[in-house]
């Protein structure tokens, strides 16, 4: 059944599949967004399929799109194929923006249910030449309801499309209890993943953790590996978490050993696998959505009270047992429901978001009443507004090698994570790269907490000077890069320029060769273009003083700009401006 309703002038169409449902639209509008609320009825208690919306708005002007999950392919495609967003509990965040030729806000869609499956998708019209919009509501299997209420907003304000994108996140945010944000989830910080993967010993852990104290990282993250003798990538040995004699030893002493380095430390573990090779498995074997036969695991059912347990009671062993400061929880996104698995005996709750969404509730209430600043990443997709009562660092997807990914992963996040810390993608690089290169990784992730995964005791010493000069940099204006006003400027180039503001000091990351850069007093501008030289521009009645230190740190060049000037700032150095 096509259900046709209008509001503020808009035309939509909502198409239940013959579902039988009755549909109450009203609208409001709030700060200049058009809110439109969708009142669904349902004869019986169901579970729902999709249902789909659509609507045209009359923008022509719109450049590129944005969403949470969307990498780096981000032309206007024709609406047919057009950018998607899916968001759920532990994945996504339900928000589209269509952006200008300015970075201007053409129009963002964002949903007020961030928990059940939905998406969104958009793209150029080529019957009317606007922008159409898909909301598939039910986009995912989902338990029984009889009826359902949500907001859609519709954004067309002309602001920066990022100011767009953090209000609809601002307006998230009032509906989540939000955790506090420690200090220690701002600190750079060291990665075993790239540099050891999963062949980890104790040694090498502590010799790393030494010179990563020297070098100015405070955190360790000890990943994946800890738990098995294996190290073959794979997790059909994930549920017992028992630290490997042969490579961690006494886990309570390797952690006493590095807090005695001076440095905090994390541990890997992933949320809801349970490998086939594992004690605990025969035990939670049939509590289970589905088997992964390639990596030999299942995936854990947390609508089974026990599966919650399972989970809760080892963190909160790993926190007092051990005394670790935190977890990198890894796979959350991998909870997705299958249908044959929608009603079974021994659940205790009737859908798999309120499952995830009990988990994450009896995580908290447990763990912090341990230690309330207890550290929890979560990696990107799993980021969306339910995330934030429970964790406090939130990091790019895997982009080894990747400067852009990197830069384009931090940035989007800080849209969506306002005020909690976005960290990069661990920084490496081959044991051969030169001093710029590794300034390049460094000045790209620049805008996030910089997480660090290159052996400290294998760098040469041009590259240990890199990265200290970089790491003391970082500590130094934190607070700015951090916390700062974040802006960007040339979305289409993956954010060409990055700049963020703080009680007067203004840092700028420069990324795109020739392109000219506006710059003031109170100033830092970082050459992370990869090319030699940039053009600097003033106000035409002003002179400014800068000195430039090389990627070492060290003081090159000192001079005036007045009006446009070409500078010959080396790749990966940074220019101080009076």
């Amino acid at each position: 059944m096509i259900n046709k309703f209008e509001c503020n002038n808009l035309k939509f169409e909502l198409d239940d599949y013959s579902q039988d449902v009755l549909l109450t639209p009203n609208y409001r509008i709030e700060d200049e967004i058009l809110i439109v609320n969708l009142k669904f009825k349902f004869k019986d208690k169901v579970s729902p399929s999709n249902m789909l919306l659509t609507f045209n708005i009359d923008k022509a002007d719109c450049l590129y799109t944005w969403n949470s999950n969307q990498g780096l392919k981000r032309n206007l495609l024709p609406e047919w194929k057009g950018a998607k967003i899916e968001s759920r509990s532990v994945i996504g965040t339900p928000i589209l923006s269509f952006v200008g030729f300015k970075d201007n806000n053409i129009l963002t869609v964002s949903l007020s249910d961030y928990e059940t499956p939905h998406s969104i998708s958009g793209g150029f019209s080529e019957e009317h030449g606007g922008i159409k919009i898909r909301v598939e509501f039910f986009s995912g299997l989902v338990g029984l309801m009889d009826e359902y209420s949500v907001d859609l907003m519709i954004d067309t304000r002309d602001i920066p499309f990022f100011k767009a994108i953090s209000y609809a996140s601002e307006r998230f945010e009032k509906t989540v209890k939000l955790r506090n944000i420690p200090d220690y989830s701002k600190v750079a910080l060291f990665s075993t993943w790239y540099s050891d993967h999963q062949r980890l010993s104790k040694e090498k852990i502590l010799s790393d953790c030494k010179k990563s104290k020297e070098l100015g990282l405070d955190l360790v993250i000890i990943d994946d590996g800890w738990q098995t003798d294996d190290t073959s990538y794979g997790y059909g040995f994930c549920g017992d978490y028992v630290p490997s004699d042969k490579k961690v030893g006494d886990m309570k002493e390797l952690v006493s050993s590095i807090h005695n380095i001076g440095m905090k430390v994390m541990l890997w573990y992933s949320v809801s696998f349970i490998g086939e090779y594992s004690k605990n498995f025969e035990k939670y074997k049939d509590m289970t959505l589905r088997y992964v036969p390639k990596g030999h695991y299942y995936v854990l059912d947390p609508r089974f009270k026990e599966v919650r347990e399972l989970i809760v009671d080892f963190l909160c062993r790993s926190a007092k047992e051990w005394n670790i400061d935190g977890l990198k929880l890894d796979f959350i996104d991998a909870f997705k429901l299958e249908e044959d698995k929608i009603v079974r005996e021994g659940i205790d709750c009737s859908t798999l978001e309120e499952g995830i969404r009990l988990l994450l509730s009896e995580i908290k209430d447990k763990l912090f009443k341990i230690n309330k600043d207890f550290l929890i990443e979560f990696r990107q997709r799993y980021i969306g507004p339910s995330m934030k009562s429970l964790g406090c660092m939130y990091r790019v997807g895997d982009c080894p090698g990747d400067f852009i990914a990197n830069r384009l992963g931090i940035a989007d996040l800080k849209f969506t994570s306002l005020k909690f810390p976005v960290h990069g993608d661990p920084i490496m690089f081959p044991k051969y790269a030169s001093k710029e290169y590794v300034a390049g990784a460094l000045a790209n992730s620049i805008f996030g907490v910089i997480q660090f995964s290159v052996s400290p005791n294998e760098l040469n010493e041009e590259q240990y000077q890199v990265v200290k000069n970089y790491l003391e940099f970082v500590r130094k204006y934190k607070d700015v890069l951090i916390d700062g006003d974040f802006e960007v400027i040339g979305g289409s180039n993956a954010y060409s320029e990055c700049r963020s503001s703080l009680n007067g000091l203004t840092i700028v990351g420069y990324y795109e060769n020739k392109h000219v850069v506006e710059v003031n007093n109170n100033m830092i501008l970082i050459n992370g273009s990869g090319v030699d030289g940039i053009y600097l521009q003033t106000s035409l009645d002003k002179k400014l003083n800068y000195q430039i230190k090389d990627c070492c740190g060290n003081l090159v060049e000192k001079g005036e700009v007045e009006g446009l000037k070409f500078v010959f700032v080396k790749a990966g150095s940074m220019v101080f401006f009076d």
